[in-house]
């Protein structure tokens, strides 16, 4: 995973208007980081957390393991946690717009 975030970032950040949302990887197989989420088209794989261009490119993913403790803060929450965690990925954050698309069902 580190490998290919670093080759998506080989030549840098050529969007300014970057989003950052949620993904499903159809996986049907046993691993302890499968999700099921019920509203989704895919409804069983791993859940990834994206920050991508306007045109679709992906500059960095994370996949997300489940709750930890260590790094979430329950005072801002996950969707926050996960924004600042995609932002470390950019070199210089207040450059870029960012649009976050996700979405809490409690």
């Amino acid at each position: 995973m580190d490998i290919l975030n670093k080759n998506f970032r080989q030549w840098g950040f050529f969007h300014e208007n970057l989003s950052v949302d949620e993904a499903m990887v159809k996986y049907f197989g046993h691993h302890p980081a499968k999700q099921f989420i019920r509203v989704k088209p895919v409804r069983f794989g791993f859940k990834d957390w994206m920050v991508y261009s306007s045109s679709g490119y992906c500059y960095a993913f994370e996949v997300y393991c489940g709750k930890d403790n260590e790094k979430e803060e329950e005072s801002i929450g996950l969707g926050v946690n996960v924004v600042i965690s995609l932002l470390e990925h950019l070199e210089n954050p207040v450059d870029h717009v960012i649009d976050s698309i996700i979405f809490y069902d409690p």
